[in-house]
């Protein structure tokens, strides 16, 4: 398990996010996408295609996912497949520039403007999944869907994709922020969940520091380590005034956790071994 932090709380040019990254003590960061194509962004100059891959490498740190931001304002799942046509062809984009960097996780929120209203939507997503899919294996990423959908529904839909090129994106404050326990979504989900965004949040629906508001984080970080989870843990906290020290304390917050969390782990699993068998 890794644990990374997302670009914009880093507050630095996509240059200096692998020197800031590992300055800080994570061991990856995630690039937040506000508009394929950006050609102010590193991961978009066509003259510059390998840097990222160079500057990861120099300072020991990788891209562990895209976060397509751009699709809370831009509506993924139009139930009009010729206006869907360009958010589509993005999509594709943000998988080919995953491979290329070694970015294992491409971020698709359906939330906000791509938000599922109803049946139209559902069945544009249905229709979708597959495709998605299909990308994801061609280059051998994978693609984690952000939803307030049910568990139940999104994992019904998604039954006939393969798990290692199709999963979810877990948001235990996005959540509890609805009305749901991500304690319990978490055991409903735990199987496909490829990628996590973590930050709390306080009764009032705010983000906040880890340790700072309601979520339940220290419970959640439990079954995360006893479910095994493998992939990265990305910081998604507010940067406040002074981003740097914010993201380290964070940083250190959830270290103690996880270290909480396996010596239980491992204290429970000695007493099992040390019970006698009925």
């Amino acid at each position: 398990m890794r644990i990374g932090i997302i670009d914009y709380l880093l507050r630095g040019r996509d240059s200096m996010l692998p020197h800031l990254a590992r300055e800080l003590g994570f061991d990856s960061y995630e690039l937040s996408v506000d508009r394929f194509g950006d050609p102010t962004r590193l991961l978009f100059d066509p003259e510059r295609t390998d840097d990222l891959v160079y500057l990861n490498k120099a300072a020991g740190v990788s891209t562990s996912s895209l976060f397509a931001i751009q699709f809370l304002s831009q509506n993924l799942l139009d139930t009009d497949p010729v206006r869907r046509r360009p958010a589509s062809l993005a999509v594709k984009g943000l998988f080919e520039r995953a491979c290329s960097i070694g970015a294992g996780v491409v971020v698709l929120p359906l939330l906000g403007a791509s938000d599922i209203r109803g049946d139209e939507e559902l069945m544009a997503l249905t229709e979708l999944l597959p495709i998605w899919t299909r990308w994801a294996e061609s280059l051998d990423v994978a693609v984690a869907i952000k939803t307030s959908l049910y568990s139940e529904q999104i994992l019904r839909m998604m039954e006939d994709f393969p798990a290692p090129h199709l999963g979810l994106s877990f948001d235990p404050a996005l959540l509890a922020a609805i009305g749901r326990d991500p304690r319990e979504e978490w055991k409903k989900i735990a199987d496909r969940a490829i990628h996590i965004h973590l930050q709390d949040r306080t009764r009032a629906g705010v983000a906040a520091a880890l340790g700072e508001g309601e979520v339940p984080l220290a419970e959640m970080i439990e079954q995360i380590v006893s479910t095994q989870y493998t992939g990265t843990i990305v910081l998604s906290t507010p940067a406040g005034e002074h981003p740097k020290e914010v993201a380290r304390r964070n940083r250190v917050y959830l270290e103690r956790l996880l270290t909480l969390a396996h010596q239980k782990q491992k204290k429970e699993s000695s007493t099992a071994a040390l019970s006698p068998k009925s």
